[in-house]
């Protein structure tokens, strides 16, 4: 479904990518881990379009996106959830989701019975403004305006980061129902030991380079991994 080959990134005079190699299946579901600064959300940027790659391609359902603008990429099924929400705090929860599907072509209603199936919290408080939601909930939120564009693939940038331990849980449930419902997803994380234990396969990225790529019960193996361990 994704496959990114060779890609380069530079932030001003930073070199912050090096010869990325990244393949995703229709149905997997990836994780991406490293410490923090370690290139994860530019990453996702990248692919997203909201940055422009200095060289290397990405493909998605097999078509060359390099460079396309972040509209084009969502409204060919990339949904994206980013790390610092852009939730609108004075909009309800309900608007907030509304604003998503304005230039969709699907069922309204259909869209927020699956949003709602996923995420029955944000159900209760769809008339309470972003502002006046748990920290949590916005988490959920987030995700839930991504996934109101019916994405073919998701990528969730941190979405575990700054939440109270007793959250997260229901956040991974979540994302476990969107897992077993057959969507795609790519999932960054900076803690090696918060990845879902449900996670088809894993990255490790380390100052911009892959250093590990494969199943997440061979991982803690990995000589290069294990030296980041409690560092990461």
């Amino acid at each position: 479904m994704l496959e990114v080959k060779d890609l380069n990134v530079f932030i001003s005079e930073s070199h912050i990518l090096r010869d990325i190699n990244l393949n995703v299946k229709e149905g997997e579901f990836v994780t991406i881990v490293g410490r923090n600064g370690a290139g994860k959300s530019t990453l996702l940027k990248t692919i997203m379009g909201i940055i422009k790659p200095k060289s290397g391609k990405i493909y998605f359902l097999g078509k060359d996106i390099t460079g396309y603008p972040p509209h084009k990429i969502a409204n060919m099924g990339v949904g994206y959830s980013p790390d610092d929400l852009k939730i609108f705090p004075s909009l309800t929860v309900e608007e907030n989701i509304e604003l998503s599907i304005l230039t969709t072509k699907g069922n309204k209603q259909e869209i927020f019975e699956l949003v709602y199936s996923i995420f029955p919290k944000l159900k209760r408080y769809r008339k309470k403004s972003g502002i006046h939601i748990s920290g949590g909930e916005r988490r959920m939120l987030a995700i839930a305006r991504a996934l109101a564009l019916n994405p073919k693939l998701l990528l969730l940038d941190e979405p575990f980061e700054g939440l109270a331990p007793i959250v997260i849980p229901e956040l991974v449930k979540s994302i476990h129902e969107l897992v077993n419902r057959g969507l795609t997803l790519i999932l960054t994380e900076p803690n090696i030991f918060r990845i879902p234990e449900f996670a088809s396969r894993v990255y490790v990225i380390e100052r911009g380079e892959v250093i590990y790529s494969g199943e997440v019960s061979e991982m803690h193996k990995n000589e290069k991994v294990k030296g980041l361990i409690g560092v990461i």
